[in-house]
């Protein structure tokens, strides 16, 4: 089910889509494996990389890591973004987003960033009911 809801992650397509293009540049370049590896079922656009990307920062290569880092501590990305993305951010999973974590995220602990970037990476995917509750989560957890 394709999602018109944004969970609050989605503000990284707007840091991803911006003047920032070279940046987006270094990222995918230095990330290419890693893209390929556990992106590869992630539609391009409105920062769906990155986000995906951010969900797997500590499998990250010495190469993309900083890169992918960069992008998320950037000013370009608002403050709620980079709290989620801190590896202390934690915060309950909504139980509309159960399913679609189980299905497009597994192995990932429920309540941390790493599993809203990785919803966000395959948001046109997910039910309008997960995002919508993944974001007043997120705009609680501010």
């Amino acid at each position: 089910m394709r999602s018109n809801a944004l969970i609050p992650v989605l503000a990284l397509a707007a840091a991803l889509t911006s003047p920032a293009t070279a940046a987006r540049a270094d990222v995918l370049a230095a990330c290419a494996s890693e893209i390929g590896r556990y992106c590869a079922d992630v539609s391009k656009g409105r920062g769906r990389i990155s986000a995906c990307l951010m969900g797997q920062m500590g499998r990250l290569g010495p190469a993309c890591q900083p890169e992918v880092q960069a992008v998320a501590q950037s000013r370009l990305t608002p403050s709620y973004v980079r709290k989620a993305l801190n590896p202390a951010f934690r915060a309950p999973l909504p139980e509309a987003c159960s399913k679609p974590a189980a299905q497009f995220c597994p192995g990932m602990t429920p309540g941390k960033g790493s599993v809203f970037a990785c919803l966000y990476a395959r948001s046109d995917r997910i039910p309008k009911a997960c995002s919508d509750a993944a974001q007043e989560t997120l705009k609680q957890a501010r």
